[in-house]
């Protein structure tokens, strides 16, 4: 109930074209060591995908680092990361959200 009485102010205060961006999906790069094959890969997407309200994961060996998307209006935070991975052979070595791409205005 709040957050859909938040939703509806920001609409009004910052106009529908913002607003989508608060309602998009948010998405994190996270750099992970430890990554060396597709077993890594596969091992790693296990774990991600045991985080609450995880929608999708892509890893990239090469540059060792996975692109997780969450469900919309949920968030990560960089302990929930370290948290999964405690235990495991890999690391979280950074952690930031990825931006929302402005579309240019019609």
């Amino acid at each position: 109930m709040f957050r859909t009485a938040l939703i509806v102010t920001l609409s009004l205060v910052v106009g529908a074209s913002t607003l989508a961006a608060v309602a998009a999906n948010p998405t994190y790069e996270v750099g992970i060591s430890g990554m060396s094959c597709k077993g890594c890969e596969k091992e790693v997407k296990d774990l991600i995908g045991k985080l609450a309200s995880f929608k999708s994961v892509e890893i990239d060996l090469k540059a060792e680092k996975a692109t997780i998307v969450m469900k919309e209006g949920s968030s990560l935070m960089r302990a929930d990361v370290e948290k999964i991975l405690k235990g495991s052979k890999f690391a979280v070595t950074s952690f930031a959200e990825k931006k929302a791409e402005s579309r240019p205005k019609h």
